[in-house]
Formats: C-alpha cells, sequence, structure tokens
C-alpha cells in the first residue's frame, strides 16, 4: 500500500493518542498548517478503512479511532513494515534527490528516480534544475550526458556540507536532537535513509562524546547554540568516517582568520578526544579542517571577549542596525542586546558564508511570513551593510528574529484598544478589566456606547473589541463576550502580535497626510516641505532637557522652563506659564500619557513665536495626586502659538503623536536622554516626509 509522509505520521499520532486530538494539535506537532493536514484527513479516512478501523468526528473535540485491538496492532505492523511512503512534498522530495546524488559513483537516470520517487518525468527535471543551484551553492556541478543520466561532481568535503545542509534543513532540530537519541518516533524519509547508510551511528557517537560540551565550553567563557552543535558533531563525525574508510578528504583552504587561542586549544582537546575514542592518528589537512570547524561553529561567551575583541564588527554592525532604524523610523541601537546578539550571530554568519558553507533555518517560511515588511527592510540594509558578502535568506531569518525580539520590547505598553457596548458599561468595564488583568502590555484607552462608536476617529486606535456586531469590516475588529472565553483571549493575543511587529506606522493617517500634498500645487507644496524641514531643524536645534532635583515644585519648574523659553526666544517666560497652568483646566492643558511615567504639559498663546518641545527630567519620582497617585519621572512641555496654518497644523500633530505614541520616544523621555529623544524625532520627521514624496 502506498501513503504519503504526512497521511503516515497523521495516523501514528492518532493511534498514539487514546482520547480526542484537535487538527490544530495535529498541526503544531508536525510544524504544518491545519488546512494541510484537513487535505490529508480523506487519506487517512481511506488507509484507515482499509483495516476495518473508523475514524470519529466530534465537534469542538477533534478526531479519534474507534479501537479494535487486533486491526491497529496489524496496521500498526504495517506501518512500520509494508507500507511505502509516497513523496508528495517538493522540499522533501528535492532534499531526496541530493541524497541520491551525493552518494551515486556512477550516472543515474532521471527515469530511475521518477520511478523511485513515484513521480513523473517532468517533475523530476524540474526538481533538478533547484538541485543544481542548491550544489553550486556548494562549489558543485551537476553533471548532464544525454544517454547516460547526471552526475554530482566536487570535492567529497563540499559534499558533506550539502549533504548536513540538506539533513537539517529537512528535520526540525528539536527532531534531530530526538534522533539523535534514539527517541524519534515520526516518519522522515532523509532520516529513514541516513540510516540505511549507516549514518546515525556515528553521529550517535559523536552525540554521546559531547553531548555534555556545554560546561566544558562555559569554563573556556565559549559557548554554542544548539544548531552549530548539531553542525560540528556531524562535520567531525562524517571526517573520521572518511578515515576509517580510507579515504583521505581533500581540504581545500578555507578562508579564515588566524584562529584564536582558545580555539586552539578546544580544537586540540577535541583532537585527542576523536583520536583516543576512535584510535586513529588525523592527518594534517583533518586537523585543519577541524580548526576551521570549531572556529565556525563556536563562539565567545556573549558579553565576554568577543565583543571587546572586533571592534571593526562592531562598527558595521552598528552601520547595518542604523540602515534599518532609518526605514523604519525606529530607534534600536541602544538595545544592548540586540547589538550584542547582532555582533556574535553576524561574526560566525560570516565564516560560514565566506567559507562556503551555507546555514539551514527550518522556520524560514513561517518568518517570511510573519515578519513579511521587517524581513525585506533587514535583507536590504544588512547586504547594503555588507555589500562584499552574500547572506542567503535562511541567515537573514535569523536577524529578522533579533529585530523581532528588540521590537517586542519596544512595543510594551503602547497598544490601544477601544471597547464598544451596546448601551450600558458594566460589561464593557468587565471586558476591559479581564483585558488589562490578561495583557499587561494594553491599556484600554476608552469605552463607549454603539451609539457613540460614530463619534471616534478609529485611526486612533489599534483594535477594537465589541461586544455586539458592528457595521465595520470583520477585519477591522473583534467581537467578543464581556468574560473573554480563552479562545477570544487568544484571538486577542494574535492580533497585538502580529501588531507589535510592524513598523509602527499608520497606514491610514500616512495617506491622509499624502493626500493632502498631493492636492497641492507642485511649487507650494516643495516650498511646504521646505518650511516642514526647516520646523522640524529648529525645534531639535531649540530641543533641551532639564534635569531637576527631587523635591522641586511647580512653579520652580516653570521658572526653569522660561529661562530656557528666553533662550531660545520662545516670548514666554516663568511667571505667564504659572498664570497659565492655574487659568486653565488641568485636563486642557495637563495629563500623565497612560502606561508610563510622562507627564504631557502644552501651552498654546498668541504671543508663542513657533513651535517648542522640551522635557523636565526629574531625579526621584513625583507622585501625581490628581491623577489617582501615578508617578512620573518625566514632563513633556509642548509650546506653539495658538493660530496655526495647515502646515503647522500637520507639524505640531506629528509631534505630538510621537510623544504620546512611539515607545522609543517615552522610553527616552522617561531616562532623560537628550541625544536619544533628538535622534528619535529625527528619525520620525525623515519618515513623515519620506512618506510624503
Amino acid at each position: 500500500m502506498m501513503m504519503s509522509a504526512r497521511t503516515k505520521e497523521i495516523i501514528q499520532m492518532v493511534i498514539a493518542e487514546r482520547e480526542y486530538i484537535t487538527i490544530k494539535e495535529i498541526a503544531a506537532g508536525m510544524g504544518i498548517s491545519e488546512r494541510t493536514v484537513y487535505r490529508e484527513i480523506p487519506e487517512v479516512t481511506r488507509v484507515l478503512g482499509e483495516y476495518e478501523i473508523t475514524l470519529e468526528t466530534v465537534s469542538k473535540k477533534g478526531i479519534r479511532i474507534i479501537r479494535k485491538g487486533k486491526n491497529i496492532q496489524k496496521l500498526l505492523q504495517d506501518l512500520n513494515d509494508k507500507i511505502r511512503v509516497q513523496v508528495v512534498d517538493p522540499k522533501e522530495r528535492l532534499h531526496l534527490i541530493l541524497f541520491r546524488l551525493l552518494h551515486e559513483k556512477e550516472f543515474l537516470k532521471t527515469e530511475a528516480l521518477a520511478i523511485d520517487l513515484k513521480t513523473s518525468l517532468p517533475t523530476i527535471r524540474n526538481d533538478l534544475k533547484k538541485a543544481g543551484k542548491a550544489a553550486g551553492d556548494y562549489h558543485l556541478s551537476l553533471i548532464q550526458k544525454k544517454g547516460e543520466g547526471i552526475m554530482l561532481q566536487g570535492p567529497q568535503i563540499e559534499k558533506d556540507h550539502l549533504l548536513i545542509h540538506a539533513l537539517m534543513q529537512s528535520v526540525e532540530i528539536q527532531d534531530l536532537y530526538l534522533w539523535l537519541e534514539g527517541e524519534f518516533e515520526k516518519s522522515n524519509l532523509l532520516l529513514e535513509e541516513m540510516e540505511a547508510y549507516g549514518y546515525r551511528e556515528i553521529f550517535m557517537e559523536f552525540h554521546k562524546i559531547f553531548q555534555n560540551f556545554g560546561g566544558w565550553l562555559e569554563k573556556k567563557t565559549l559557548y554554542l547554540e544548539d544548531i552549530s552543535y548539531l553542525e560540528m558533531i556531524f562535520f567531525m563525525a562524517l571526517m573520521v568516517r572518511h578515515h576509517q574508510e580510507g579515504n583521505e578528504m581533500e581540504v581545500r583552504e578555507y578562508q579564515m582568520e588566524e584562529i584564536k587561542p582558545d580555539e586552539q586549544i578546544l580544537a586540540g582537546e577535541i583532537r585527542e578526544k576523536i583520536q583516543s575514542r576512535f584510535q586513529i592518528e588525523l592527518t594534517g589537512g583533518e586537523e585543519r579542517y577541524l580548526n576551521w570547524v570549531v572556529h565556525t561553529t563556536v563562539a565567545s561567551h556573549p558579553g565576554e571577549t568577543a565583543l571587546e575583541a572586533n571592534p571593526e564588527m562592531r562598527i558595521r554592525v552598528s552601520e547595518f542596525v542604523k540602515r534599518v532604524e532609518e526605514s523604519m523610523g525606529i530607534y534600536l541601537s541602544r538595545d544592548q542586546k540586540l547589538m550584542d546578539g547582532l555582533i556574535i550571530h553576524i561574526d560566525k554568519a560570516l565564516k560560514r558564508t565566506r567559507s562556503g558553507m551555507s546555514i539551514s533555518n527550518p522556520i524560514i517560511r513561517e518568518i517570511e511570513k510573519d515578519y513579511e515588511q521587517l524581513f525585506d527592510i533587514v535583507k536590504t540594509s544588512v547586504r547594503e551593510a555588507f555589500p562584499e558578502d552574500y547572506f542567503p535568506e535562511d541567515e537573514i531569518g535569523y536577524l529578522v528574529l533579533y529585530f523581532a525580539v528588540s521590537l517586542d520590547n519596544i512595543t510594551k505598553k503602547t497598544f490601544r484598544i477601544l471597547v464598544v457596548c451596546s448601551s450600558g458599561m458594566g460589561s464593557s468595564k468587565m471586558l476591559a478589566s479581564r483585558l488589562e488583568r490578561e495583557i499587561p502590555e494594553i491599556y484600554v484607552r476608552k469605552i463607549v456606547s454603539l451609539i457613540g462608536l460614530g463619534k471616534e476617529d478609529l485611526n486612533e486606535y489599534d483594535l477594537i473589541l465589541s461586544t455586539v456586531p458592528l457595521y465595520l469590516d470583520s477585519s477591522d475588529y473583534l467581537k467578543v463576550s464581556p468574560l473573554l472565553n480563552p479562545q477570544e483571549l487568544e484571538m486577542v493575543k494574535e492580533k497585538i502580535r502580529r501588531h507589535k511587529h510592524k513598523t509602527l506606522k499608520r497606514i491610514g493617517a500616512r495617506e491622509r497626510h499624502a493626500g493632502k500634498w498631493e492636492s497641492m500645487d507642485g511649487m507650494l507644496a516643495l516650498s511646504q516641505l521646505n518650511e516642514f524641514t526647516r520646523y522640524s531643524l529648529t525645534l531639535l536645534e531649540d530641543f533641551s532637557v532639564i534635569d531637576l532635583e527631587a523635591g522641586t515644585d511647580m512653579e520652580t519648574t516653570y521658572q526653569k522652563i522660561g529661562q530656557w523659553s528666553r533662550e531660545i526666544d520662545l516670548n514666554l517666560d516663568g511667571e505667564e506659564l504659572i498664570r497659565y497652568y492655574r487659568e486653565k483646566k488641568t485636563m486642557e492643558c495637563y495629563f500623565v500619557i497612560p502606561s508610563t511615567k510622562v507627564g504631557y504639559f502644552e501651552c498654546f498663546l498668541e504671543k508663542i513665536r513657533k513651535p517648542a518641545l522640551l522635557v523636565c527630567h526629574f531625579q526621584e519620582e513625583k507622585i501625581e495626586e490628581e491623577y489617582a497617585g501615578d508617578r512620573i519621572c518625566s514632563m513633556a512641555a509642548m509650546f506653539y502659538p495658538k493660530k496655526l496654518n495647515f502646515l503647522e497644523r500637520e507639524f505640531v500633530g506629528t509631534i505630538t503623536d510621537m510623544i504620546i505614541d512611539d515607545a522609543n520616544v517615552i522610553q527616552m523621555m522617561e531616562q532623560g536622554d537628550e541625544e536619544g529623544i533628538k535622534r528619535c524625532l529625527s528619525f520620525r520627521f525623515l519618515e513623515y516626509i519620506r512618506n510624503i514624496v
């Protein structure tokens, strides 16, 4: 009987689960989409039917088999012994073709491949084009001779590297560990081929030798990532396998800087372990290869010597991050974990790529899908920052994850939610309370009734939740119950996750701004863009952070602001500011920005000559009694003329949006970081102008 590898694995999972198992659980276990699982279910049902086993489906519970002891035992036995798996996944088929080519000493007929893989000749020919490209990346040539077939030619060491690349592309990292420990129970054709050719035994032997390697490395301030550990033991195992077979490795000269002393010592200790365990004597070429493997896979420990030892790399990575910043309008350079992680990873990545070796990234498609815009930005930026080097997309995928983590931290406390209810506020307050308790990074900005929804500018919110159906497009809001059940909570979290990894740009606002500018006469638009740029430069030149001692009262604070306003010719003094503050209703000129430790003061008078911004940073947190005891450590003060033209309104609106909504600016203000704030603002001004142009 023939079946696909997926069908076989689904049947094994359903049998192993004695109760119901959901499609979602199956998809998660196999690392595929739920839609793909659904497509396999008819085939699963057909196979089970041949053994008189029924597949039961129950709504909201999942699927399970109606057990018949002897039939199940027969099916399990056949799954292990008799049933042939048909390759239907193009990626899996490509890797099996590469495996066959890597192990053939003579020309191989394409017809034989098509028969073995149960597919058509045109499909095989298309796969061979991809195989040729993959081989080329490893300095190998796919030779085709009419009437004879195909053959892969090139150094054995490059064939080894291509073999390991195919293996790590085909199998999840965690599954490879299970395979090495003899606990992998899923169906994987490439692993079965590896076992048939005797690779598993020597791989497992090396795993036994080095599985406690981490503690040993830690003492030397070195470390290995999981994927690098697998690469290291696979490369060394293949080297020893060739040695035992009497095939001396043709080691070409790898591009490698002089090996570091600690790496040299480590390579020597590994060499002694290998020679002792396998009773062999490594050749000079094998020792050089071992040095290269250590140099390529092992890294200096984060925070230790690598960061100080490679100042040139730090400069190049800083340039790379700045390019990403400019494209996204988000300030990232102060994230030390991001910088250190990128330095270490890129240092290792360059060692690999310059040696003609590629890393595999088993989740590359998920990264491209989840972080589409970020992926394109990182790919362009890294290739501009390192023009002489080539970064394959698998490497870029890992770089994207570093930025995704950094963005995740930056966007905390910035997800703004509007809650809509039918009439009364009771149910919505219950919903708001549950949301803020379950998801700390959000804040419910407003609760409105269904009638009041029409008065709201929906572009001011990142998500709309409603306890009743709305007239909006279903993609623009989520309908939930006041109690927010677990499924609804997951939906909200998914929305937030997707929001976090966008560039934090307001697409709707950008289109509105662009529309206003496009409607202008060309000369007028250029003139006003010039004015906007002048406003931006003036505001940045005037901007300052005033550090205030603990216990400074409000009057003293405003006197300090008045002194600054005289220095920049704002035409305002401290006494006028105090009168302004006292005469205005507090909420009209001052409030605490939600979920932050920043107060916002706004002053608009006819006598003010220009827009200006100042931040007061307090040495100790102040308690704002009028705001339920909120604590603040900084206050942003915005000044502008009372009468504003179109351009001035755009400019002031842009600044206030930055202050209130931009997590980067908020963080810099809480820290009193004058240069950081200036840089954030300048990036956002540039972004605004770029979007219009």
